[in-house]
């Protein structure tokens, strides 16, 4: 199976579906934003907004859960 990184949300809580290989692009990412100097982001999207990071096939069928195409990882660097 190739990659899932899907994240699914309503207004009480949010769901990031993984598979192995969703967890190890995360985990990639998430250490790449540790090598900065300072404060800095990255900008994840689905196909729908032009990227590729978060795929597009929504897990949850609850029709409550709306998929969400852009995930914003903030990082706050240590002083």
């Amino acid at each position: 199976m190739s990659k899932l990184f899907t994240i699914e949300a309503n207004d009480d809580f949010i769901e990031i579906h993984l598979n192995d290989a969703g967890i190890e692009f995360l985990i990639k990412r998430l250490n790449s934003l540790k090598k900065y100097s300072e404060n800095d982001h990255e900008h994840l999207f689905t196909p729908d907004l032009g990227g590729n990071e978060i795929t597009n096939i929504k897990q949850n069928l609850d029709e409550k859960m709306k998929l969400m195409h852009h995930l914003k990882l903030v990082y706050w660097k240590d002083k």
